[in-house]
């Protein structure tokens, strides 16, 4: 079971909703269950409809063996706080994107925030740089790289894994210091966005020296 706390803006919906499409059994959360419905009765088809259910942010840390962060960085700290005990030993995917009001002046990322915060997590940076719109093309292949770094290893390639397993290629990027890169890279995503008025990714390319 894969858990999303704070599953119900466009990025936590997409990822979602791809993973169930994929096959995963999905339990998307929200501070109020009658969000978290709203958003599930939004989903169509059958198999995608049988593997996502709703439920409380407690309830997805709780039943989660992998579980999502696609909180605001505003309310990352109030709401995983009380969450600390469901999260033990748990592989923690940070897809928090920190724009303002966060610590990047000071060279540290929302995925190292977030590993102090629960250190008896595994936490893992990833799917930061890929945007929810085209995440939300789930029957496509995606052409672009999601980077994703964790100092827990086994933990890293299990994402690793599970994003190829959803049509996501990945990129090792080594230890969760390097998440910093990761969410500036985002930042300047985004200001492309707006400049060209199109959704924009980056592609990692090899060459033999």
């Amino acid at each position: 079971m894969i858990g999303f706390i704070g599953g119900t803006g466009n990025q936590g919906r997409a990822l979602a909703y791809r993973l169930a499409a994929n096959g995963e059994k999905v339990i998307l959360g929200s501070r109020t269950l009658e969000k978290a419905e709203k958003i599930v009765a939004q989903f169509t088809g059958g198999s995608e409809k049988a593997s996502l259910s709703a439920g409380t942010n407690e309830e997805a840390a709780e039943q989660g063996e992998i579980v999502f962060i696609t909180l605001p960085y505003k309310s990352m700290k109030t709401t995983l706080e009380p969450l600390k005990e469901r999260l033990r030993g748990k592989i923690v995917v940070d897809v928090i994107n920190p724009l303002t009001n966060n610590n990047t002046h000071k060279g540290m990322s929302a995925s190292e925030e977030l590993q102090l915060l629960l250190p008896k997590s595994r936490v893992v940076c990833a799917f930061k740089n890929v945007s929810s719109h085209l995440i939300g093309k789930v029957g496509e292949e995606l052409d672009v790289d999601s980077i994703v770094c964790s100092d827990d290893e086994e933990a890293k390639q299990k994402v690793i894994e599970l994003s190829e397993k959803i049509g996501i290629p990945s990129i090792d990027g080594g230890r969760l210091e390097n998440a910093l890169a990761s969410e500036l890279l985002t930042r300047l995503l985004l200001h492309l966005n707006k400049e060209k008025n199109a959704e924009t990714g980056f592609k990692i390319q090899y060459y033999k020296v």
